[in-house]
C-alpha cells in the first residue's frame, strides 16, 4: 500500500525538495549555514528526519557531512536501515539539482511543514468548536486564536535575529550608504517635513505615541500620517476604536480634497469641490489601506497584524486609541496599559514596522496655567513613557484662548525621541479641512470688537 494513501498530508509534502536539501548538504556541508532555520521535525518522512539529524550532528562537530560520514553516523545511531542504507544516500547526493539553490529547497520544506501545522491546527480548532465543556463562544475563539498564533509566531520568528559584530558592522555600513544615497532618512515619511526632519521619519520597529487632550488634533495627525504613507504606495492598517469607517472617510475627503468638513457633512459642494472630491476618489481607490473598527483586545490586534504581514504585507499599523482598547480588568489601569504598550512595542520589533498609537491625556492638564502637556500628563503614563520610542504631543493654544491666538497655528511637542532631539515644532492646522500642514497661516490677526478673525485668502 502507498504510505500516502488516504492521507490528507500527501499534498502538503514535497519529496523532491526534501531530497534536494539532503543531497545538497552532503555535496556541500558549508551550505548548512544557508539553512540554519531548518529543523529535523520539518521533514515529513521519518527517514529524511534521521538523515538531516545526522548531517546536523556532523556540521555541529565541524566535520564533513559527505555520504560515507553520514552513513557511519546513522549506523552509530542504529538508524542506517530505517534511513535507506548507503545506496539511498548516494542516490540523494548524485541527483541533487544544484547545491547552490539549497536555500530555495529549504524554504519549500519549511513552507510545507507550516501548511501541515495549519492542517493540524484546523483539526484542533474543530475539536475546540465541538467541545461541550461549558466554555463560552468568546473563550473558544480566544483558544482557537492561540492555536493559530502559535503557527504564526513560529513562521515570523524564522528571521535571523542574532548577528556577529562583523555582520552588525556591515549592516550599519549598508544603512549609512543607503541614507547617503537617498539624502535624507530611511523611515516612512509622515507628510510633514519638520516632523520628518525631527524624528527621521517613521522607523521600522518603533512605537510612536501621539498623545493629547480632546480637540487637539491627535487623531487628525494620526490619520494624516497614515494617508501620507498610503499615498507613498505602502500598506497601512488603521484600527479605530472611536470612529466608524464612514467618519474616517469623510475626514479623509475633507483633508485630501480641501473641502470644508461642514459642507461635506451637508453634501453641499461647489462644482470645484465636487471635482476635487472625484479626483481624490480616483487617486485613493488603489491605496493599500484597510480600516477596522472591531473592538478587539491587544492580543487579537497583534494576531491580526501578524496575519496581515504574512498575507498582504504591512508597512504601518495605526491604533486610535490606547485607552479604548478592551482590557481584562484584572489589574490596575496603569499595569494593563503597560501590558498593552509592551505588546505593541514587541510587535513593532517583530514585524519590523512602525506602530503609531494614539493616547489620551489626563484632565488635569486643562487646569494648569501652562496648558502645554508633558509625558507625565498621559493617562497611565508609566509603561507608555518606557515603551515608546517617540512621543508627539499636538497642542493648540487657540483651543484655550480662541480670541487672542491663531487658529491656524499648532505645536507638535516632541516629548520623547529616543534617537534624536526633543523640542517644539510650529506647524499649520486647518480644522475645517481636518489636517495639519507644513506651514501655519501667519497672516491671521485677532478680531477687533465684533469683527470675524481674518485669514489669508486661499
Amino acid at each position: 500500500m502507498n504510505e500516502f494513501e488516504n492521507n490528507p498530508m500527501e499534498e502538503l509534502f514535497s519529496q523532491e525538495a526534501e531530497q534536494a536539501v539532503l543531497g545538497g548538504l552532503m555535496v556541500d556541508t558549508a551550505a548548512f549555514a544557508k539553512v540554519a532555520d531548518l529543523k529535523a521535525e520539518m521533514f515529513y518522512l521519518p527517514s529524511h528526519r534521521m538523515i538531516f539529524s545526522a548531517i546536523a550532528d556532523l556540521a555541529a562537530d565541524g566535520k564533513s557531512a559527505d555520504v560515507v560520514s553520514v552513513s557511519e553516523r546513522l549506523k552509530a545511531k542504529s538508524q542506517a536501515e530505517e534511513a535507506g542504507e548507503l545506496a539511498y544516500l548516494i542516490d540523494l547526493a548524485q541527483n541533487v539539482p544544484s547545491a547552490a539553490n539549497i536555500r530555495r529547497y529549504a524554504e519549500i520544506v519549511e513552507n510545507r511543514h507550516t501548511e501541515r501545522r495549519l492542517l493540524a491546527a484546523g483539526a484542533k480548532i474543530e475539536e475546540i468548536a465541538l467541545s461541550r465543556e461549558g466554555k463560552t463562544t468568546a473563550d473558544k475563539c480566544t483558544e482557537a486564536a492561540a492555536v493559530l498564533r502559535e503557527v504564526n509566531d513560529t513562521l515570523l520568528k524564522r528571521a535571523k535575529t542574532e548577528m556577529t559584530y562583523h555582520e552588525a558592522l556591515n549592516d550599519v555600513l549598508d544603512y549609512i550608504s543607503e541614507v547617503h544615497e537617498r539624502g535624507d532618512f530611511l523611515g516612512l515619511s509622515t507628510g510633514l517635513k519638520q516632523l520628518d526632519d525631527a524624528i527621521k521619519g517613521l522607523q521600522a520597529g518603533n512605537l510612536i505615541v501621539i498623545a493629547a487632550r480632546p480637540s487637539m488634533g491627535k487623531t487628525i495627525l494620526a490619520e494624516n500620517i497614515a494617508r501620507a504613507v498610503a499615498k507613498a504606495g505602502k500598506v497601512v492598517h488603521f484600527q479605530s476604536y472611536e470612529m466608524t469607517q464612514r467618519e474616517l472617510m469623510l475626514r479623509a475627503i475633507a483633508a485630501e480634497a480641501g473641502i470644508d468638513m461642514g459642507n461635506l457633512m451637508k453634501a453641499s459642494l461647489t462644482q470645484s469641490e465636487y471635482h476635487r472630491q472625484s479626483d481624490f476618489f480616483s487617486a485613493a481607490m488603489d491605496w493599500k489601506f484597510t480600516i477596522d473598527t472591531a473592538p478587539i483586545d491587544a492580543d487579537r490586534l497583534c494576531l491580526l497584524a501578524r496575519d496581515k504581514k504574512l498575507s498582504d504585507g504591512l508597512d504601518l499599523l495605526v491604533i486610535d486609541h490606547l485607552h479604548l482598547i478592551p482590557k481584562p480588568g484584572r489589574n490596575s489601569e496603569v499595569q494593563e496599559l503597560a501590558d498593552i504598550t509592551g505588546k505593541l512595542k514587541r510587535l513593532a520589533a517583530e514585524l519590523k514596522i512602525p506602530v503609531i498609537l494614539v493616547a489620551q491625556l489626563n484632565r488635569a492638564v486643562a487646569k494648569q496655567n501652562d496648558k502645554r502637556p508633558t509625558m507625565a500628563d498621559i493617562r497611565g503614563s508609566g509603561g507608555i513613557e518606557q515603551d515608546a520610542n517617540i512621543i508627539i504631543m499636538p497642542h493648540r493654544e487657540h483651543y484655550y484662548d480662541p480670541e487672542n491666538s491663531n487658529p491656524d497655528l499648532a505645536e507638535l511637542i516632541i516629548a520623547k525621541n529616543r534617537n534624536g532631539e526633543m523640542g517644539k515644532l510650529i506647524v499649520g492646522y486647518q480644522g475645517r479641512f481636518q489636517r495639519f500642514t507644513n506651514e501655519p497661516d501667519y497672516f491671521w490677526q485677532p478680531p477687533k470688537h465684533d469683527e470675524q478673525p481674518k485669514r489669508r485668502s486661499a
